[in-house]
């Protein structure tokens, strides 16, 4: 598993019977840098969607970084 940092994301790469894939998917670090841009640039909101796939720490993070009502 690899980290772009300019992208602020995780990757990785599989081969699969000579098809090779290269996944970009969300993590706690690529998350928390996006909460804080929604502040930096002053948004209004934003949202998210998910393949059944939740990450314990989501939460946590956005009750730290947001006022949440």
């Amino acid at each position: 598993m690899h980290y772009n940092e300019s992208a602020a994301a995780p990757w990785f790469r599989v081969d699969n019977k000579g098809n090779l894939y290269e996944v970009w998917f969300e993590d706690p670090r690529s998350l928390l840098v996006k909460f804080r841009l929604v502040r930096q640039y002053g948004l209004a909101g934003m949202g998210c969607w998910h393949l059944v796939l939740t990450m314990p720490q989501t939460e946590k993070m956005l009750l730290e970084e947001f006022n949440v009502h």
